[in-house]
């Protein structure tokens, strides 16, 4: 989302001197993707992950009943508040072993003018019940591509891929058969769900490797308006994350239309017409997802503020001595720095340990994130300058650059450059290789007249939690940092059902 960095002229300070002042918000615009890459995180955890069929599915399904499916194509527009933003892609090709499930997914955002693109891909080989055997994940933006391959063996997925620039591999046991989403459809066309029954299903993707619970409402039948005709589809209701989503399917086990994901909407059309993009730039998403602020005040110049949200999170994280919350009214104190800096490097301690542990996004044992350390932090052994230095290294190391993509610490290093996710990832991935305790804060930041969605991070100094903002080089971050969940996968989760319905109101800055 949009943020803002210091000028040259402030950034020719010293860096490291403790009478630096914390660079203007108001001198550059750049954009942080953290919103974006939710939207991204929501239609991937719906297109392309892997979905064990539920109890209900299972009690459902008679034992001898099949369904044969040809080969077929589909595609489908992908719009946001009703402009073309990309489009999908799914082929099926039936075998006398089973089926091939290929999805390309495309989409181009417009973020403050700037073009950016995005592709997901996805192969599968599925038993002719539907039950994978393998698939392949990929998602490329710009320079950056992660991918994953997963094979079931027994009651194992076996994932493996190159990430970070190194082999990786895990071994997940699961409780039911696996499916990929893609063929949802299928199971529900199997189900023959009559309006108001439901089902359950566990949703489990590459990114949050966990399971998930999905709640399916069968809805009543329905004419649709598609791009190129009109076809009655049945509608089901899905729950997700607490996101409410929609999908149509025809007779025939046919993705007709989904909606209901911030705005998303993908809708059956022909190849021509899906490919076709709008004239124009577009939807500009950075501001279409941020929060308007009436009166808003310097976060430059305020050490509390108090806000009232609105369709917020169900629990926000509270910080001793910094963010206080009272229903949904919110507190923020500018934290106190502790005169002497008593800790030293380093310094783990066992209550501590979760936010010392390592993460495949952070790999602290890597060289290249050692020697990147060992440059920051010099012989800095005091632990709150250390983390003063980290945090201005991060800061002074990194083009501010849109990137959608999963921050991985290593290839940060290597590409030098990112928004606000790249920004907290390599500082987390640094203060935890140093022995400081460390975790991700998840929320928004106000900028002129708007809250954008942040992230930022939270070091353990002095016997309390401290906020730093690599983005903007503040050590500890303004007042308008409002955190709103904390940790990586876990906290992007929870920030999905807020993406596009938060509102906040400021009761008092002062």
């Amino acid at each position: 989302m949009p943020h803002l960095f210091a000028s040259n002229a402030s950034s020719k300070k010293n860096p490291l001197s403790q009478g630096t002042p914390l660079p203007r918000k108001l001198k550059a615009l750049f954009w942080c993707s953290l919103g974006i890459w939710l939207c991204l995180f929501g239609l991937w955890l719906y297109k392309s992950s892997v979905l064990p069929p539920g109890p209900t599915a299972s009690q459902n399904n008679s034992p001898g009943e099949k369904i044969f499916l040809q080969s077929a194509e589909d595609w489908m527009s992908i719009t946001f508040n009703n402009q073309k933003i990309g489009y999908s892609h799914t082929v099926r090709q039936r075998s006398s072993k089973g089926y091939h499930l290929t999805e390309d997914l495309f989409l181009q955002l417009m973020v403050l003018g700037v073009p950016r693109q995005v592709n997901l891909f996805t192969h599968s080989f599925l038993s002719p019940d539907f039950l994978l055997k393998s698939f392949q994940f990929k998602m490329v933006s710009g320079y950056l591509a992660y991918g994953v391959h997963g094979v079931v063996e027994g009651s194992d997925l076996k994932l493996s891929g190159d990430l970070l620039g190194q082999p990786q591999t895990q071994t997940i046991r699961l409780k039911e058969p696996p499916q990929l989403s893609v063929t949802l459809p299928y199971q529900l066309y199997r189900l023959q769900m009559k309006p108001g029954e439901k089902t359950v299903f566990s949703l489990f993707d590459p990114v949050l490797m966990a399971p998930k619970p999905m709640t399916i409402t069968a809805g009543p039948t329905e004419v649709l308006n598609l791009e190129s005709e009109s076809r009655p589809g049945q509608r089901f209701e899905m729950d997700f994350l607490g996101t409410h989503m929609m999908v149509w399917i025809d007779y025939m086990g046919r993705v007709l239309k989904e909606e209901g994901l911030m705005g998303f909407r993908l809708i059956r059309t022909s190849r021509e017409k899906a490919v076709m993009t709008d004239k124009g730039l577009g939807p500009d998403l950075a501001a279409q997802l941020s929060i308007p602020i009436q009166n808003p005040p310097n976060p430059e110049t305020i050490k509390k503020l108090t806000v009232r949200l609105s369709q917020g999170p169900e629990k926000i994280p509270q910080t001793q001595g910094r963010q206080t919350v009272l229903g949904n009214q919110v507190i923020i104190a500018q934290e106190e720095l502790s005169p002497e800096d008593k800790e030293h490097l380093p310094y783990p301690r066992g209550d501590m340990n979760p936010y010392l542990s390592d993460h495949p996004s952070l790999t602290l044992n890597d060289s290249r994130l050692k020697e990147a350390l060992k440059e920051a932090l010099g012989k800095e052994q005091r632990a709150q300058q250390a983390a003063r230095r980290l945090n201005t290294w991060v800061f002074q190391h990194l083009r501010k650059r849109p990137t959608l993509s999963i921050p991985r610490a290593v290839e940060i290093l290597a590409q030098r450059e990112g928004d606000c996710n790249e920004h907290a990832t390599l500082l987390l991935a640094l203060l935890r290789a140093a022995g400081i305790p460390s975790r991700m804060a998840l929320g928004v930041t106000l900028v002129k007249d708007r809250f954008y969605y942040h992230a930022w991070v939270e070091a353990y100094l002095g016997r309390k939690w401290i906020s730093l903002d690599p983005t903007f080089n503040q050590f500890p971050a303004d007042v308008t940092h409002l955190k709103l969940a904390e940790g990586m996968e876990e906290g992007l989760a929870s920030l999905l059902p807020v993406i596009g319905k938060l509102k906040i109101e400021i009761e008092t800055a002062l």
